[in-house]
């Protein structure tokens, strides 16, 4: 008679059975609502609170109306007014592994397998969010022990010191051509990573003309930045298991509901694709994990920080140059100048995908820090320039300046209006105390240097008078990473339960 008492699914072979169970069995308590012990269940109602389902992992039995609630079966499903179940909600936050009352043994039956495979793989999240923050914090610290004033100092006395015997080089147009088209494909890559370390070497011939006689002394100046470069970049490809297992259901799902539509060609939408994500999105049960989307922006700052950083030893390296013979006062700075701007160019790319991210994980501090990063990046681009213009002596013309002067005038009036529209809409967001002390803090501050550095320079360019650049490299302090969580999964179990998480992530009970 087991048979007939048992919930639809549980297997039947570690089912205890109300009738045979031992007069010890029958004193525990199964409802742990009313506080029944299993004498007084009457499977014959075939109701939830007189239902018993047996914990596999322990053998303790308990009502399905005190398992469900134990594992929180609202929050995954929801009810209609008579209680059935109607459709998949959507948990939120980090979950534990629901646990038997009696002996905490892990529940895993397969009406509470939605609820035991998402917290697998939050555990699993959180173990790759553990790694990734100590990584971050590893390349924080690599960075924070690289003294930019020593490698100044470096180039300056090697400037001073190397011979430099080259003569101009012109390249052809089909070479040229080839560069813009290499440059470009950097460019355009579509991956929401920050651009790969070779796109920044400067050695890369088919990128850049930087001359072989001076790659040994910047191989030596780079080397630190560019390892720590090379870690953020890593960081930024790491996924976490939730982003995978989502993305494999997502794509399981879609692929049904267009077979689905193949099948009933009467039923096929207007824009049949959107629709089978669409269906696909609402089928999956829970939006996007966006706990990895955080490290991703977070190294991309990183990456950021490092080239702004590149390019401030560039503009040492020139000055010194400069007072060199003319020849390489007239190749130098050409060269350099065009790694400098596609520097720039991966900066504006790079920042303005982090801020996708950020806004597409509504991180409203990420989002407003990020903005301080796309603030400090144009004015560091137009600070670069201003000094090439200087350099070469185009100040004198009257058109360059007030070129210059007007497009300084434009980048002023766009940066104060920035922060004004980034203050209001993260305070629309969030508000408090606290959340004023941050942003003063983290943006308010700094955002104020850069509009009145703007102001400067502007002054600068119309007066004709001496400008000295605002440091902002020790006033943007690098984003500290901290512990996303405590929770770890031993190294050699790791890949096999992500593997069977994955699997079974569509699993319903």
């Amino acid at each position: 008679m087991l048979e007939d008492f048992l919930v639809c699914g549980e297997p039947c072979g570690v089912q205890l059975c109300p009738f045979c169970a031992s007069d010890e069995r029958q004193a525990q308590v199964v409802d742990l609502i009313l506080q029944r012990p299993l004498s007084d269940i009457d499977p014959d109602m075939e109701t939830l609170d007189e239902l018993l389902i047996t914990i596999p992992s322990c053998g303790h039995a308990f009502t399905v109306e005190t398992l469900d609630g134990l594992c929180g079966m609202t929050e995954f499903y929801t009810q209609n007014s008579e209680g059935r179940w109607i459709g998949l909600g959507v948990p939120i936050g980090f979950r534990r592994p629901p646990t038997c009352p009696t002996c905490r043994s892990v529940v895993r039956t397969p009406r509470y397998g939605r609820v035991y495979k998402r917290a697998d793989l939050d555990i699993l999240e959180r173990n790759v969010a553990a790694h990734m923050s100590r990584r971050l914090r590893d390349t924080q610290n690599s960075i924070e022990a690289f003294t930019l004033a020593d490698k100044k100092n470096a180039l300056v006395r090697d400037a001073a010191a190397i011979s430099l015997s080259f003569k101009e080089k012109s390249l052809s147009k089909k070479q040229i051509d080839a560069q813009k088209r290499s440059k470009e494909a950097v460019l355009n890559v579509s991956k929401q990573v920050p651009v790969p370390l070779n796109a920044i070497r400067p050695w890369m011939k088919r990128l850049h003309t930087i001359d072989q006689s001076v790659l040994d002394i910047w191989n030596k100046a780079m080397k630190e930045l560019l390892n720590a470069y090379k870690q953020a970049v890593e960081i930024a490809e790491t996924r976490s298991a939730h982003a995978d297992a989502w993305e494999a259901a997502l794509s399981l799902l879609h692929e049904c509901e267009m077979e689905s539509m193949k099948k009933n060609p009467r039923t096929i939408a207007r824009d049949p694709q959107v629709n089978a994500m669409r269906v696909a999105k609402m089928k999956i049960g829970q939006p996007r994990p966006l706990a990895d989307r955080r490290f991703l922006v977070e190294a991309f700052w990183l990456t950021l920080h490092i080239r702004l950083a590149l390019v401030d030893l560039i503009r040492t390296w020139l000055e010194e140059i400069a007072k060199r013979d003319s020849n390489t006062k007239k190749f130098q700075p050409k060269s350099w100048a065009t790694y400098a701007k596609f520097l720039f160019d991966t900066c504006d790319r790079d920042v303005e995908l982090a801020l996708k991210v950020a806004n597409d994980s509504e991180a409203r501090r990420q989002i407003t820090k990020t903005i301080l990063y796309k603030m400090r990046v144009e004015l560091e681009e137009f600070r670069f320039d201003f000094f090439m213009f200087k350099s070469a002596g185009l100040l004198r013309d009257q058109n360059h300046r007030n070129e210059l002067l007007t497009r300084a005038r434009q980048c002023h009036e766009k940066s104060a209006q920035c922060m004004r529209e980034t203050l209001r809409k993260h305070s629309q967001k969030k508000s408090g105390s606290e959340e004023a002390n941050w942003l003063e803090v983290n943006f308010s501050s700094i955002a104020q240097d850069i509009v009145d550095e703007w102001g400067k320079i502007e002054a600068s360019i119309r007066l004709d008078t001496f400008y000295e650049p605002l440091s902002l490299q020790e006033r943007m302090e690098i984003v500290k990473a901290f512990d996303y969580g405590e929770v770890f999964i031993p190294f050699d179990d790791a890949d096999s339960w992500e593997n069977s998480c994955r699997r079974s992530f569509l699993q319903l009970p």
